[in-house]
């Protein structure tokens, strides 16, 4: 019964975000979505309390399915349904100022990357403009920020252009829930546990309106929760396979990359494999033009460039970055993003000792590492010099998966063994 309400609260938190998202949002995408999102969180928080009344006369299996149909039922309404809306109106005539409102430039430069590789071109190095990036920031069109993995992802709207159904938010979304099916699947722990996790990822706002906005995360985050779940399995060939294939994507998957080759030492030369390869297609991104993928990837998404990023969050870093001033050269600006550098660096480091010096069982590696992870993660965000509120949905999954893996010992999460929500 605990769960069910623990849904409804849930559900209930998320109508309250979609309804401030629909009317502060200056993004009509974003306000599309939360008309969808809120009724179905609403309904949903109502329906997990009726469930909570009727679970004392059940059985526990039969809650756990109803609260699985209720889940499965918002992820229709505020997830399938307004991102099959999105992506119909994106190819329709808009008298929005922004004249194509329901697509992020994460997509459109995705897309882009993808047709200047199938011309044989370096997307790096490629001006990635469009109609669909009028009006936006002049950087974006000059920047691809993610890693080589990410332009698959574009390819099918690349070769056939003029089909709204190849928008690379669709296969953002696929990938997504068939890691995600598969995490759900195979992760040893209750099924409570599992729905959570899932809840998380991709049916909360943690997840649903990156999913409809721009979805790129979201891959990289269901990739990063099947390699714990595989890690966690003792299934270490198929966990390193899965992080590499997450930070192949973007660098935001690196610290779970290193997390989990640090907390299986040495001797498991599979999660060390991983590394290795992502840094040989790496390297050899780099060696087509080492200053412009350092450009794009490093210094462009970190607002060091001096074409201005396009994200606009406020935090510690980006306070204090500001208050050095703005000029790309100015000596002061320069020492304080050496000292966010240094004091993420150093916090990152800390965790990672912290994790190598665990004397946890093998078993409880996955949960240490992602802990580990969501601390780097949340200090190398606080402390950029420039952010989205979308980054922070990484640490917030992480240190919920992280807890939800139970590491009995690593000081940075509660010890206890079994969490009853």
């Amino acid at each position: 019964m605990r769960s069910a309400v623990v849904d409804a609260v849930l559900y209930a938190a998320s109508a309250v975000v979609a309804v401030a998202i629909l009317f502060s949002s200056p993004l009509l995408r974003n306000r599309v979505w939360a008309q969808f999102a809120w009724p179905a969180y609403v309904v949903a928080a109502v329906g997990a309390l009726g469930l909570a009344w009727a679970a004392n006369r059940r059985q526990r299996a039969w809650l756990l399915r109803a609260r699985l149909v209720l889940a499965a039922g918002v992820l229709i309404c505020a997830v399938a349904a307004p991102l099959a809306v999105e992506v119909q109106l994106r190819g329709q005539p808009s008298a929005a100022a922004e004249l194509h409102p329901y697509v992020s430039s994460e997509v459109v430069v995705t897309e882009r990357a993808a047709a200047a590789l199938i011309r044989g071109r370096d997307p790096y190095r490629t001006d990635l403009s469009s109609p669909e990036l009028h009006g936006r920031l002049p950087s974006i069109s000059q920047h691809f920020p993610y890693l080589p993995g990410m332009a698959a992802f574009g390819f099918p709207s690349a070769l056939s252009p003029h089909s709204p159904w190849l928008d690379a938010r669709v296969f953002f979304a696929l990938v997504a829930i068939f890691a995600g099916a598969a995490a759900f699947r195979l992760w040893p722990a209750e099924p409570e546990r599992r729905l959570r996790a899932l809840q998380v990822l991709i049916i909360l706002p943690t997840g649903a309106p990156i999913v409809v906005g721009a979805a790129d995360d979201l891959p990289v985050l269901a990739l990063m929760l099947l390699a714990l779940v595989l890690h966690e399995r003792g299934r270490r060939n198929a966990s390193a396979g899965a992080i590499a294939a997450a930070a192949l994507l973007k660098v935001t998957a690196w610290p779970l990359l290193i997390a989990l080759a640090v907390a299986t030492r040495a001797r498991r030369r599979a999660m060390w494999l991983a590394p290795l390869l992502v840094a040989t297609v790496v390297l050899a991104a780099v060696a087509a033009g080492p200053a412009a993928f350092a450009d794009d990837v490093l210094l462009f998404p970190s607002g060091l460039t001096t074409l201005p990023s396009p994200a606009s969050t406020s935090t510690v870093g980006s306070l204090l970055a500001g208050a050095a001033g703005q000029a790309p050269l100015d000596p002061l600006r320069i020492a304080t993003l050496a000292m966010l550098l240094a004091t993420a660096l150093a916090i990152a480091t800390a965790a990672m000792v912290k994790l190598a010096r665990a004397t946890e069982p093998e078993s409880a590696h996955a949960g240490a590492a992602a802990a580990a992870a969501a601390v780097t993660l949340l200090a190398l965000v606080v402390l950029a010099p420039v952010a989205r509120i979308g980054y922070f949905a990484y640490p917030i999954d992480l240190a919920v998966w992280a807890a939800l893996l139970h590491p009995p010992s690593f000081a940075l999460l509660p010890k206890k063994r079994a969490l009853a929500w």
